[in-house]
């Protein structure tokens, strides 16, 4: 059986994570017992703009690990992330697969690295709209291409490295939490974020500021509901 083509995507606008992570994925392929080629791609903008240059150069491999810059990845990520997929695609047709990683500012499990099936990818194009992996996943589900999880965590997240990248993520995570209606994680992670910035530090202050200011909400702050977000 001939072995799987393998593309390794990282995304990058420059950011001060871009180095780390780059360092991380070379760890990575290093360790993984499957043949790779990555593939770097610069300054693209919006984030559904990116996504597309990835699939289009994930064309003729048969998967395409999507990377951000601001992930920082274990080194057993790719084989283990990549063994899961093979096997579940022995039951199902992937659209993708994602692991966990571990956001290293809001100290708590989020989503997503992923592995892509790259012929599957070929009939769906990423749309510039909020909660583009929802969208796409979505629209899989109705050519029967389905995305698989695995509830481990295969990388650290660095959300906030610092104050302007801060403000701009949260207040664009609570554009994403608007469109979806979900107003009780709003008012959590405004209660979370307040709490947080009770330490003095600037990082935390810019990410409240960008949740709040995304808000609309008339939100009481009540720091006894802050526990894990």
């Amino acid at each position: 059986m001939p072995k799987a083509k393998i593309l390794i995507c990282i995304g990058t606008m420059g950011r001060p994570t871009f180095n780390r992570c780059y360092e991380s994925v070379l760890k990575a392929q290093k360790a993984f017992s499957q043949k790779t080629d990555l593939h770097i791609i610069r300054n693209k903008s919006p984030q559904s703009e990116w996504l597309n240059c990835m699939r289009k150069a994930a064309l003729g491999w048969d998967w395409c690990f999507q990377v951000d810059e601001d992930m920082y990845l274990y080194e057993n990520s790719f084989e283990h992330l990549y063994n899961f997929t093979i096997r579940k695609s022995r039951t199902m047709n992937i659209l993708n697969s994602s692991s966990l990683l571990y956001d290293l500012f809001l100290e708590k499990k989020i989503g997503s690295f992923k592995i892509w099936n790259s012929n599957s990818l070929r009939s769906l194009k990423f749309k510039n709209v909020l909660g583009s992996d929802r969208d796409i996943a979505k629209r899989g589900e109705g050519l029967k291409l389905y995305c698989a999880s695995k509830n481990i965590v295969l990388g650290d997240h660095d959300s906030a490295p610092n104050v302007k990248i801060a403000y701009d993520k949260y207040y664009k995570y609570v554009d994403k939490l608007k469109k979806f209606n979900d107003m009780k994680s709003i008012s959590h992670i405004l209660n979370f974020l307040d709490k947080k910035r009770s330490g003095g530090c600037a990082v935390s202050d810019a990410a409240y500021r960008g949740a709040f200011d995304s808000s609309t909400l008339d939100v009481v702050i009540d720091n006894s509901n802050c526990k894990d977000i």
